[in-house]
């Protein structure tokens, strides 16, 4: 028996618009995000040597940053070096990577430079005159990343999706 066409739709949701308007064409919407998906896992292989769970790692360690920029209030508030770290158990749950794993590319990740630790098994980003020294070295992949954000957003916003 042949496969129909919901063999190849990669999940059944209905999308809706800001109004609760429901979106006519969830192919677009699914291959614009293919399309992102795929530029920025390639990338991403280019540039972490095709380790995505080291980069797995390294972007949950600064979204731990990032989390903090956004609420410093949510933060140890008495401790200043853990307002923007995580755990190696938290970052092996957020990530689900085995947290022997999650050890092993801490390590590799501190040998580099990216991430710092802190008592207690926590990691912080590496930062130099307050600019993480991943982004600075990693800088024209972030950017690239921001760029393919940034077009998708344009996408769904002109296909109003």
């Amino acid at each position: 028996m042949g496969a129909d066409l919901s063999d190849y739709v990669m999940f059944d949701v209905d999308f809706f618009d800001h109004e609760g308007v429901a979106y006519d064409d969830e192919f677009t919407l699914q291959y614009y995000f293919s399309e992102f998906m795929i530029e920025q896992l390639a990338d991403c292989m280019d540039v972490y040597n095709g380790d995505l769970e080291e980069m797995l790692i390294l972007a949950v360690v600064g979204q731990s940053l990032l989390k903090y920029y956004m609420n410093p209030h949510s933060f140890h508030p008495d401790i200043e070096e853990y307002k923007s770290a995580i755990s190696s158990s938290r970052i092996a749950d957020v990530s689900r990577i085995p947290r022997s794993t999650v050890l092993r590319k801490l390590k590799s990740l501190h040998e580099r430079g990216f991430i710092v630790q802190i008592e207690n098994g926590y990691w912080r980003l590496s930062l130099d005159n307050g600019r993480s020294v991943a982004e600075r070295n990693l800088g024209a992949h972030g950017r690239r990343s921001l760029d393919r954000v940034k077009k998708l957003v344009t996408r769904f916003k002109d296909n109003k999706i």
